[in-house]
């Protein structure tokens, strides 16, 4: 008998060889639920919906410059911005308080947010102040039915001693259909593109 028919023979294997064939299953089992639960990726063959695809909103279309809009940007920097009070660390008198007040009507958005009307009077505001002379360059960043953006170079009234300024402004049309107006919703200074030095110099 060769050693094939002794093993199957051995009294000892055939007592223990169901058990060890129980053990092996087991083993692939555990083995099984193993890759299949622990696969915690998204299955790849996802359902094709038939919803339409989301689009990005086109950019609305250019248009020229509102001439009401260029008229408010200037009240706004001759009533907000340009008050030789708050400029040069004078008090306020009741000519710069008068324009406040008109500033006060044509401004919106965060310039005015958490601010009172009492606040904006006494020049308590988020308007960023510069003595700016009567005229001033002018350049359109964008023209759209109801948003504008123009970026201005303010120089200095004369006699004081201040570099010019480019500043930043939006403006946004708002208002009932019929009624609509332009008010300012954002001033701020523009910084210049930084220059970059050669450091062999």
């Amino acid at each position: 008998m060769n050693l094939v028919q002794d093993l199957f023979t051995s009294r000892t294997l055939n007592k223990w060889l169901p058990w060890v064939a129980v053990a092996v299953l087991a083993a692939g089992v555990i083995a099984f639920a193993a890759v299949k639960w622990s696969n915690t990726a998204d299955e790849i063959n996802t359902p094709v919906s038939n919803e339409p695809a989301a689009l990005p909103k086109p950019e609305p279309a250019s248009v020229k410059l509102d001439p009401a809009a260029r008229s408010v940007a200037a009240k706004f920097i001759d009533t907000a911005v340009a008050l030789d009070g708050r400029n040069r660390d004078i008090p306020l008198t009741s000519a710069d308080r008068q324009k406040l007040a008109q500033a006060w009507k044509i401004t919106g958005g965060t310039l005015k947010a958490d601010t009172s009307y009492k606040e904006w009077l006494n020049g308590n505001m988020a308007v960023v102040p510069y003595p700016a002379a009567k005229h001033a360059g002018m350049q359109i960043e964008y023209s759209h039915k109801n948003a504008v953006e123009l970026v201005f170079a303010l120089v200095p009234k004369k006699g004081i001693k201040i570099k010019p300024q480019y500043f930043l402004m939006d403006l946004a049309k708002v208002g009932a259909p019929g009624h609509k107006r332009w008010i300012v919703t954002y001033w701020a200074p523009k910084s210049p593109p930084q220059v970059l030095i050669d450091p062999s110099r």
